[in-house]
């Protein structure tokens, strides 16, 4: 102490800068090092904060995964929200790794053109992006193997999907956990598995089957089945009327155990040329038996009619086609979709026709989500107006009046549900099944329901064209993506369940925006005044030159009209300057604004740090001459 007490105060300073110096850089290699994997989220949505369902995913792999993440340089050069998304997905698959405890191995490559990383990247499927006016592509995506060579990946991360990265990436985790196909069961009163049944001919299947082959093994259960075959892990029900009590009953049944289902009901059918089944009808029970215990039900006499949303169509009226708006085939585009939900996040389009209602019930055990709503110019009409050979559509626009109200056409429905069963089985159910009803579910159920069953029909989202024996279908609508978003969300069981999009890393700056847009509508109506005014001047300079031209050249325009015609002119030059002025001022209030908030931002924490820093030092020496 006597020798530090005898060095000088500048030798001191310099000292304790080294001394901090050197306890800054240990104090960072012992927090790399002890502190390894230990991380806070302090952003406001937790976006990097891993998720129970992730983490159980990570938790049941049993095989060594890796994952082969690749992103050009160059994409981060033309778009640096591509370059921040990258460091997003590079920090998830980095805590993936050590969640796995080294099951998960992750490699990184930066392809470039013709290089052998490129050259992986397109033996992996991933889609490359144009990076320049040659058209050399830049790729961001992601492949993933297991120890048995199974394959998962992401072609592309484009910013449109940063609310569902983490389900992406789990998913392809997921997948190679769990790499053989779902078992699809599908119960259809419509002919969607192709039909012979003369005298109509051959019904060829529907081309939606064909779209799910590859993601699902389809088995075509009987509309009269009394259990649910114990292979079936997901359940589709299209158009599942007069059904029996022993089929709703073994359907209610598999739901309440945990199985996962996707239900399109439709109060009218425009695809049902010819009923699925022959012979006398055992019963005449629909969905509804079930649904109203799960929290909805579906009107059976209504359908959902939207004049903004109608489609237009030819349709012949009076022995001609005429083009007209059909108000009960919709035509729904994004706003009538939930933006939240991973089914329907990224649909732009999807056809319905004559689609039903579904009401709530407001049981209070079950949670339901929209999934997709009519506009609020709504009107419901009878069934029995569009079940007729040849419905008036021109009387359904014509006498069309809302109700203004929004009327939901499909949901998700999650929670804890009720048999519709109360007393016990149906007399005839499946004895093994009734030995083991259950009164309620025994975990909580997760289905898709569907006010709509012509939405699969390919007429409505695809146009068909054949190759070979092939169908082969171009989509014009999401119809069929619906379908496999919903089966694809079902199918990751619980542990993807809890997996739902979280907000955008972005951050807008609302205020900003607010202030710009309060500053462009102040100058905008100038702007307009000044349109406005010089429009007018100009009319009037116009009207007295053609009086001048009408007259074949004669001097018709006294002098002090020539006068007035240049004073005129002379005003929409000044007009035109203060245009300029005002359009010039809009441009520099909005980069002032700009230099303001990048100087709030980045010089102002820092300055005011500094004299914050400056006033301590000086209020430190003003109190030691003080007690000198």
């Amino acid at each position: 102490m006597g020798m530090l007490a005898r060095l000088d105060n500048r030798i001191r300073a310099y000292l304790a800068l080294i001394l901090a110096a050197v306890s800054f850089v240990s104090i960072n290699i012992f927090s790399s090092e002890a502190l390894n994997g230990v991380r806070v989220d302090l952003t406001e949505r937790s976006l990097f904060t891993i998720s129970d369902s992730t983490k159980k995913v990570l938790s049941s792999v049993d095989e060594p995964i890796l994952m082969r993440l690749f992103f050009s340089k160059a994409l981060g050069e033309i778009n640096p929200d591509l370059a921040t998304h990258f460091d997003r997905v590079h920090g998830l698959l980095k805590q993936y790794v050590v969640l796995s405890q080294g099951k998960i191995r992750l490699e990184l490559y930066q392809p470039a053109p013709y290089s052998t990383e490129e050259d992986k990247a397109l033996a992996y499927g991933l889609s490359g992006v144009a990076t320049s006016a040659a058209g050399e592509p830049g790729y961001f995506g992601l492949a993933a193997l297991n120890s048995t060579d199974d394959q998962a990946a992401v072609p592309f991360f484009s910013l449109e999907r940063e609310s569902f990265l983490e389900y992406d990436l789990t998913k392809v985790i997921h997948s190679l956990v769990n790499p053989v196909k779902k078992v699809l069961g599908v119960i259809s009163t419509l002919p969607v598995h192709g039909r012979h049944a003369p005298p109509y001919g051959t019904t060829p299947r529907w081309p939606i089957m064909g779209q799910l082959d590859t993601l699902f093994d389809i088995h075509a259960l009987n509309s009269e089945i009394r259990a649910i075959p114990n292979d079936v892990d997901l359940l589709m029900l299209i158009q599942p009327t007069r059904l029996t009590k022993e089929t709703l009953y073994a359907i209610e049944q598999f739901v309440l155990r945990g199985g996962r289902a996707l239900i399109f009901a439709d109060p009218f059918s425009e695809s049902q040329s010819i009923t699925a089944r022959s012979g006398k009808e055992k019963g005449n029970d629909n969905i509804n038996l079930l649904l109203a215990k799960w929290g909805v039900v579906m009107t059976s006499d209504k359908v959902a009619a939207d004049i903004d949303a109608a489609r237009r169509i030819n349709m012949p009226v009076n022995g001609r086609l005429q083009v007209l708006d059909y108000v009960v085939w919709l035509s729904l585009q994004p706003k009538h979709f939930n933006r939240k939900d991973l089914v329907t996040a990224e649909m732009s389009r999807i056809n319905v026709a004559t689609p039903g209602i579904l009401e709530l019930t407001r049981l209070p055990k079950t949670e339901v989500t929209p999934l997709m709503t009519t506009g609020n110019r709504t009107m419901q009409i009878p069934v029995s107006k569009v079940s007729v050979a040849n419905p008036d559509a021109i009387s359904m626009f014509r006498d069309f009046k809302s109700t203004n109200k929004a009327h939901m056409i499909a949901a998700r429905i999650t929670g804890e549900a009720r048999s519709a069963f109360p007393e016990g089985p149906p007399p005839n159910a499946e004895p093994s099944l009734a030995q083991a009803h259950l009164g309620r579910s025994a975990k909580p159920i997760d289905v898709i329901v569907v006010a709509d069953a012509d939405m699969l029909h390919a007429k409505f989202w695809a146009n068909i064209r054949i190759e070979g024996d092939q169908q082969v279908p171009t989509p014009f609508a999401n119809n069929a993506d619906f379908v496999v978003n919903a089966l694809d969300t079902l199918a990751g069981g619980e542990e993807l369940l809890g997996l739902r999009a979280r907000r955008e890393s972005s951050r807008p700056f609302d205020l900003v925006t607010e202030i710009r847009r309060d500053a462009e509508r102040r100058y905008r109506s100038k702007e307009r005044e000044l349109i406005d005014r010089i429009n007018q001047t100009q009319d009037e300079v116009d009207a007295l030159v053609a009086r001048e031209g009408a007259a074949l050249g004669a001097d018709v325009l006294s002098a002090r009209e020539r006068s007035r015609i240049d004073q005129l002119r002379r005003d929409i030059v000044s007009m035109r300057r203060e245009l300029r002025g005002v359009q010039h001022a809009l441009r520099a209030d909005i980069e002032r604004l700009d230099a303001t908030l990048k100087f709030l931002n980045i010089g102002a924490m820092p300055l005011v740090l500094a004299i914050l820093s400056l006033l301590i030092i000086l209020t430190r020496r003003w109190r030691r001459k003080a007690a000198i």
